[in-house]
């Protein structure tokens, strides 16, 4: 799939391989992504914040030399499940998600570890659990 890479502090889109939903995650097609002032600060300044919040225990914040797919404001369309998963929303229903999937190497920060790409793709993986449906009344489309 394709994907905004962030790496040594520049934005690329590259390709990337595909997901796979694991254990209670929720396969999501990125319908929009928004920019935060928090994705601007990981972009420019991620060693320090890597350091900073790895002395409250989290040691997966990206730094320089990872690649990462940013982006943790974002909105989809439900395309797949993982096993162990209620299946909550038929596929097609469009969902938000608390940027935080639970992986096989424990609760990450969606769009700003390596280890769990974010909203800057195609497709973003997301736990069903921390998850909900966009309500029908809400656009799809901003207003310009």
């Amino acid at each position: 799939m394709r994907a905004v890479v962030c790496h040594q502090e520049e934005l690329t889109v590259e390709d990337v391989p595909d997901l796979e939903p694991g254990r209670g995650q929720v396969l999501v097609k990125v319908l929009r992504a928004g920019i935060c002032g928090s994705d601007l600060h990981a972009r420019h300044h991620s060693q320090l914040t890597h350091d900073t919040v790895k002395e409250v225990g989290y040691d997966d914040f990206m730094t320089p030399e990872d690649r990462v797919v940013m982006g943790h404001e974002f909105v989809g369309e439900v395309v797949a499940y993982g096993p162990q998963t209620h299946r909550r929303w038929p596929v097609g229903t469009r969902v938000v998600s608390l940027p935080l999937v639970r992986t096989e190497q424990g609760l990450q920060m969606t769009g700003l570890t390596p280890k769990a790409g974010g909203g800057y793709a195609e497709h973003v993986l997301v736990s069903e659990a921390v998850t909900m449906e966009v309500p029908a009344d809400v656009p799809s489309t901003t207003p310009r």
